[in-house]
C-alpha cells in the first residue's frame, strides 16, 4: 500500500510541475541557423558581417551601418523548418522596434513574433511558424548606432508547413549600399566529401 501511495505521489508531482511549466513533456527544438547562409540590408564595415551573427560565438557579431532604419538580418535555413523558438542576443546596439518574420520564398514574410519595446540584451523568444527563412526587421533603433547582433538563434524542426502569409513589403536598397550576402562555411572536419570517396 505505501509503493503504491509513494508511486501516485511522484505521479501528482509530475502532473503539478507539468502544469506549472517547470518541466516540458517534450525535448527542447534543436539550433537550426547555425552556419547557416545570412544576407543582411547592410554591415557596417569588415568584421561585422552577416555570418557572424550565426558563428556561434559571443565574441564576433553582425551590425548594420549606423543611423539608418530600417535594416534586416535573414537566414536561409535551406529548407522548410516549423520554428518554436528565436533567441537574439543584442550588443549596444539593439532594435527598440522590431519583428521577427518567416518566409518560404523570402520575399513574403509572416511575423511571428513583434515589439514596440525592446531594450537589448537576449531576447528568448517562443515563436510558433514555419519557413525556409527568418528574419529580425529592424524598424526603429534603440540607440543613435546601428543594429548589431552577437548572436541570432533560430531553434526548430525540419518539415514544417508554411502558414497562410501576410505581405511585408521590403524596401527598395538606399543608394550606394548593397545587401551584405554572407555564406557561412562548414567548420574544418565537417566538409562535405565529393561522390564516390
Amino acid at each position: 500500500m505505501v509503493g503504491r501511495r509513494t508511486a501516485l505521489g511522484a505521479l501528482g508531482l509530475v502532473l503539478g510541475l507539468l502544469a506549472a511549466g517547470t518541466i516540458s513533456a517534450s525535448a527542447a527544438d534543436p539550433l537550426v541557423s547555425g552556419g547557416k547562409a545570412v544576407t543582411a540590408s547592410s554591415i557596417e564595415g569588415l568584421g561585422f558581417e552577416a555570418a557572424k551573427a550565426v558563428d556561434g560565438s559571443t565574441s564576433t557579431r553582425w551590425a548594420s551601418v549606423e543611423g539608418h532604419d530600417p535594416e534586416w538580418l535573414r537566414v536561409d535555413l535551406g529548407s522548410t523548418h516549423t520554428i518554436s523558438r528565436v533567441k537574439l542576443n543584442w550588443e549596444v546596439a539593439y532594435a527598440k522596434t522590431y519583428r521577427v518574420q518567416t518566409s518560404s520564398d523570402g520575399s513574403t514574410w509572416t511575423d511571428v513574433y513583434s515589439t514596440s519595446a525592446g531594450d537589448g540584451g537576449v531576447d528568448d523568444l517562443t515563436v510558433s511558424g514555419s519557413g525556409r527563412y527568418v528574419r529580425v526587421y529592424g524598424t526603429a533603433r534603440g540607440t543613435t548606432y546601428g543594429y548589431s547582433l552577437w548572436e541570432f538563434e533560430v531553434y526548430g524542426v525540419g518539415g514544417g508547413t508554411n502558414p497562410p502569409t501576410t505581405t511585408t513589403t521590403t524596401p527598395p536598397p538606399v543608394p550606394g549600399r548593397r545587401p551584405a550576402e554572407v555564406q557561412a562555411r562548414p567548420p574544418v572536419g565537417q566538409q562535405p566529401r565529393p561522390a564516390g570517396r
